[in-house]
């Protein structure tokens, strides 16, 4: 069985074509955002090393709460970067459907919309 992790995909990929452009994000008003590789691996970096120095435990499960964004999967890269687990909530779901999630899970936050972080707590979702 092969081994190979999402985020080993992601870094072979940085290596081996790193301007090569890998997400496309409308932006409104017809303006789009387009991210090489390189670019998307350095700002999900960021917000890893934002996570690390939250102090969570390793293994902790962080909530994402957003649309379908190029910074939902930046969101991703980032938790796993950390060591650290996702949680996905959709925007569509219901308040009760999306709070089973949170108190299962017991996240100890939340990347909300695009750039936001939100501080959640054992007991469930805060915020």
């Amino acid at each position: 069985m092969d081994d190979t992790t999402q985020l080993d995909w992601v870094y072979a990929h940085e290596r081996e074509r790193p301007e090569v452009i890998w997400l496309t994000q409308p932006m409104g008003g017809g303006a789009i955002r387009e991210l090489t590789f390189a670019q998307a691996l350095d700002e999900a970096r960021r917000m890893a090393t934002y996570l690390v120095g939250l102090g969570l435990p390793s293994g902790a499960r962080v909530a994402i709460f957003s649309k379908n964004t190029a910074w939902w999967l930046l969101a991703d890269l980032a938790i796993w970067m950390a060591g650290h687990v996702s949680v996905p909530i959709y925007p569509t779901a219901s308040v009760a459907s999306s709070s089973t999630p949170r108190r299962a899970s017991s996240s100890w936050g939340s990347w909300i919309g695009s750039r936001r972080w939100s501080p959640g707590s054992r007991r469930g979702f805060r915020g």
